[in-house]
């Protein structure tokens, strides 16, 4: 037998379900102001209302006497009446909601770091063809400020400061200066548990996993914004190197530094100009091609902080102070002198910026994404030019690597939770349907919304699966696949992302990439940095003295590199980090993981 129930109630008992208990973390009350609300006004599609099926009473044979009769009250006849229903749990509990949420029109504004790779194309977000529909079907109006990503943290303190934040700012928590808590008890940010009740799909989709939930909640209880959530994903960055070269030259893809070595002088040989490309920190993102030294050696202080931390049995180290670093940094440094690495190192921060030096042949080993693999290979000027994914080096054969990219990981799964973040301005005018609005792109239809864009135009089904249209896999305009998402889909954003829509339409070479680069390390080293959050007195502390730290930190690590200052000087340079207050700075990210992994 199958009972139909209102969708009001399905997803009143849904939400008892994923806020009862969840350690600390303070959920409001619904509140009757909360215009568009799926609690008060049953805003649920009609195909969200489907029947939910219920177990027949087991039949019993024979008759029942009176004596055997067991006696019951009315009150409980009325209750065993009543059949057990089943109810939706996890993210099997998201709805639709009826649309337009408002017919009011509000108008909000935005701020974000748009994409300059695709200023040919379209001149800001607001052509984005997501949000273009993500509006239309709301019935809410978005100003969007698009600006330079380099100048986005300036643009938004800017803003700051003459009291007029922006309703939503693209990664607020890292412009802010200041802590989470801070953000939110100052009142620039909403804390969203809050208006659980204006979100509940979002509250759904990261309360359903304990993982995502500890992740993205505050030591004091607050969740601080909207995010892009990936799970279980794989990585699509890593080193790259020339197949044909490897070819030419007999050998094989390298596993070891010192078969990287031996590689980069074969290229060299051949007369590459820089056998290796180097990003200007001395590592790549997150780390990269050091990660065999168990160590993280990347540092940026951009609005998207990375800190050249990790953690080994719960101590937290920073890279520049340990004898780790000091050793790849030696083999770095004696690479440089021999010119197997970029010469002009200090010119390359981003490896998006070095694709004429791979189609032109200057180079044969370097750090790319996978969905780059077919842009260099259409423009190779070498014929025979042929790519494949090497994996990271270790220094000897058979060591294990303890970081798995570019995921933090705990519990025993990655937590690629951090991605992206919308902040909401806690003082933003009709605040409760902004998040609703901000909260259909975490339900079934905003979520296809998001990843594929629009049916027939950046999307068909394909035997009952959505799949890019060859607008976005082999689009005539001379967009990239990367610049044709970001168009007409959110490549950035908060969503739920599902990461089949990369993988369905990549190529073999693509999927083999990623068997290479991903790693689940048995003992991750990964400091998880986007899911810490400061106090108010450590955030004080930081500002005070990091900022001086890095800036002798990025002048004399390239100085290292290149020879301007001796390695046998790298004492008296830990010895300069010591007294300008490093250990300080340690001892504040030990206390803030200390935090996170008692939450």
């Amino acid at each position: 037998m199958k009972i139909k129930l209102p969708a009001w109630l399905l997803l009143f008992a849904m939400l008892l379900i994923c806020f009862a208990g969840c350690g600390g973390t303070a959920v409001s009350e619904p509140s009757a102001s909360t215009e568009a609300s799926a609690v008060d006004s049953g805003q649920a599609s009609a195909a969200e209302e489907e029947a939910v099926s219920v177990e027949e009473p087991a039949q019993v044979e024979g008759p029942i006497s009176a004596e055997e009769a067991p006696e019951t009250s009315t009150e409980e006849e009325a209750e065993a009446a009543e059949p057990e229903v089943e109810e939706p749990t996890g993210t099997d509990a998201l709805f639709d909601y009826e649309l337009p949420i408002t017919t009011d029109s509000p108008e909000y504004t935005f701020l974000l770091g748009f994409n300059p790779g695709v200023s040919s194309f379209i001149e800001g977000f607001e052509e984005n063809q997501v949000m273009q529909e993500w509006m239309a079907r709301t019935g809410i109006n978005m100003t969007f400020n698009s600006v330079h990503p380099s100048t986005a943290a300036e643009q938004f303190n800017l803003f700051l400061a003459a009291g007029d934040l922006p309703d939503v700012t693209d990664n607020g928590l890292n412009y802010y200066n200041g802590s989470t808590t801070n953000a939110i008890e100052d009142g620039y940010f909403a804390d969203l548990n809050k208006y659980a009740d204006a979100c509940p799909n979002y509250m759904t989709t990261i309360g359903a996993s304990p993982m995502i939930k500890k992740a993205l909640t505050t030591d004091e209880g607050y969740i601080a914004a909207f995010y892009q959530l990936q799970v279980d994903t794989v990585s699509g960055e890593g080193m790259m190197i020339r197949k044909d070269w490897l070819d030419e030259a007999g050998l094989g893809i390298p596993e070891t530094y010192d078969e990287v070595y031996e590689v980069l002088k074969a290229f060299q040989s051949r007369g590459a100009i820089s056998p290796m490309l180097l990003n200007n920190s001395g590592t790549w993102s997150n780390g990269a091609f050091g990660y065999g030294y168990d160590m993280n050696g990347y540092m940026t202080t951009d609005p998207m902080l990375s800190l050249p931390l990790y953690v080994v049995d719960g101590e937290v180290r920073f890279a520049m102070m340990e004898q780790e670093y000091v050793d790849y940094l030696t083999m770095i440094s004696g690479w440089y002198a021999e010119g197997l690495i970029a010469q002009d190192i200090e010119n390359i921060s981003m490896f998006q910026m070095c694709t004429d030096r791979v189609i032109n042949g200057e180079t044969g080993y370097f750090y790319s994404a996978s969905n780059m693999l077919s842009n260099y290979q259409d423009q190779a000027a070498e014929d025979g030019f042929e790519l494949v994914a090497a994996p990271q080096p270790v220094r000897n054969q058979g060591d294990e690597i303890h970081f798995g990219g570019t995921s933090f990981e705990f519990e025993g799964r990655p937590a690629g939770a951090a991605v992206n973040s919308w902040a909401v301005n806690a003082a933003a005018e009709e605040i409760e349907t902004l998040i609703t609005c901000l909260d259909y792109l975490y339900s079934p239809e905003g979520t296809l919304l998001a990843n594929y864009g629009v049916e027939g135009i950046s999307f068909e089904y394909v035997d009952g699966k959505p799949m890019y249209t060859s607008l976005i896999t082999n689009n005539d305009q001379g967009m990239t696949m990367d610049n044709a998402v970001y168009i007409y889909s959110l490549q950035y954003g908060a969503f739920r992302e599902d990461y089949n829509r990369h993988l369905d339409v990549a190529s073999d070479e693509v999927r083999a990439c990623a068997d290479v680069w991903t790693v689940s390390p048995a003992d991750n080293y990964s400091y998880p940095i986007d899911f810490v959050f400061l106090t108010t007195e450590e955030s004080d502390v930081y500002a005070a003295l990091f900022s001086d730290i890095s800036t002798v930190i990025e002048e004399n690590i390239l100085k290292f590199i290149t020879g301007t200052n001796s390695m046998d000087d790298y004492p008296a340079f830990q010895q300069q980090l010591a007294d300008m207050g490093i250990d300080q700075i340690v001892d504040i990210y030990q206390a803030a993981y200390d935090r996170f992994m008692a939450r």
